[in-house]
Order: C-alpha cells, then structure tokens, then sequence
C-alpha cells in the first residue's frame, strides 16, 4: 500500500476544519437560544413573584382595615378620600372613648410626592386629628400600607358622611393602587374590597 494512499484513507475518517467551523457555529447558535430561553423564564418568574407580593401585601393590609372597619358603629363626617375616621364600640357600652376613635391616613413619603402610605392611629376625637399633617395624639402612628400610586382612591363611602341629621354610612369600598417596582408592563396594581358595616345603628 502506497503512502498516498494510506493518506487518503485516514483523511476520509476524519472532519476537516470547515465541518468542525460549522458544527461549532450550530452548538453555538442553539446553546444561546436556550441560554436566551432560560433565562426568560426566570425573568417572567421574578416578575410574577414580585407582582404577587406586592398583591399579598396590598389584601393583608385590607383584612387589617377591614376587620377593624367592619366592627365600627358609625364613620364621622368630614371623612374624604384620604381621611377615614370612625367609632368602634370596643366594650360594647354605647359609650365613645379617645382609644376607640380610629383614624386612617392617606400620607406622603419624603418630601418628593411621588409616593404615599397609609398610617393608622387612635384618639383622633377631633377631625383635624385625621387631616394631612396630623400628629396623633397619643403618638402611636402605625404604618398599614406603603407605596400606593393614587393617594385620592382611597375611600368611598355609601352614604357619604354628613351631619347627624343625615344617613349614616352603611358600606365603604377602599382601594390600594400599590406600586410595583422592577416589573416591566407593571407601574402599579389595584386590590379593593368593600366593607358592610356591621354595627351601624
């Protein structure tokens, strides 16, 4: 057997440079599709997991304004959109005392505007204890929910609260436009309930 052939014979076993070039191209190509695929995934999943967050925090800070909303025998007026201050009758003795005056507070954070919270407090007798700028007056200011978009809706009421003369509200709806940080397609997301006043005479 001469060289030569012995030559032609081993090249035929093998893959010249061009196929490797070619196969490697291929490996690559589909290796950054399901790079690209993977990755997207995990996105998507960041994303959802985000949003869901900030929704479970929004219906906890609900059941807290509800549970306590629900029990109340009478919301004052003067109460807005951003203001809800209400009686409820703790002991159960027709009797109004400063601990069982709630008022819920629509705030800005910082100084900017962009941004604004929901704080709780008692001992708001007077309707300027529920009003922006407000101190409470025992000091016992809670945060109940934080970065809402829409601080205007809030609360409404039916009826609206009016004068003594007037109907006393039967039902609130309150709503939380929360903002969502970090999620493409996503600025902000609502929960809302509406509460039936149980106690209301």
């Amino acid at each position: 057997m001469t060289p030569s052939r012995v030559a032609r014979r081993t090249g035929d076993a093998g893959f010249t440079l061009v196929e490797l070039l070619v196969a490697l191209t291929i490996m690559g190509i589909v290796m950054a599709a399901i790079t690209s695929t993977v990755i997207s995934s995990l996105q998507l999943e960041q994303r959802q997991s985000t949003l869901q967050d900030v929704i479970d925090d929004g219906r906890i800070s609900l059941q807290a304004i509800r549970r306590e909303l629900r029990a109340a025998r009478r919301v004052h007026e003067g109460s807005d959109t951003m203001a809800l201050r209400f009686w409820v009758d703790q002991n159960q003795d027709q009797i109004v005392t400063p601990e069982e005056e709630i008022c819920y507070l629509v705030e800005p954070i910082g100084t900017t505007g962009g941004q604004w919270q929901i704080s709780r407090w008692t001992h708001a007798t007077e309707p300027e204890h529920c009003e922006p700028g407000a101190t409470p007056p025992t000091g016992d200011r809670r945060v109940v929910a934080r970065t809402l978009t829409d601080p205007n809706a809030f609360v409404e009421y039916l009826p609206v609260p009016a004068g003594p003369d007037q109907p006393a509200t039967r039902e609130v709806h309150v709503v939380l436009e929360l903002e969502v940080v970090g999620v493409r397609n996503f600025t902000s997301t609502t929960v809302e309930t509406s509460i039936r006043l149980r106690n209301v005479p």
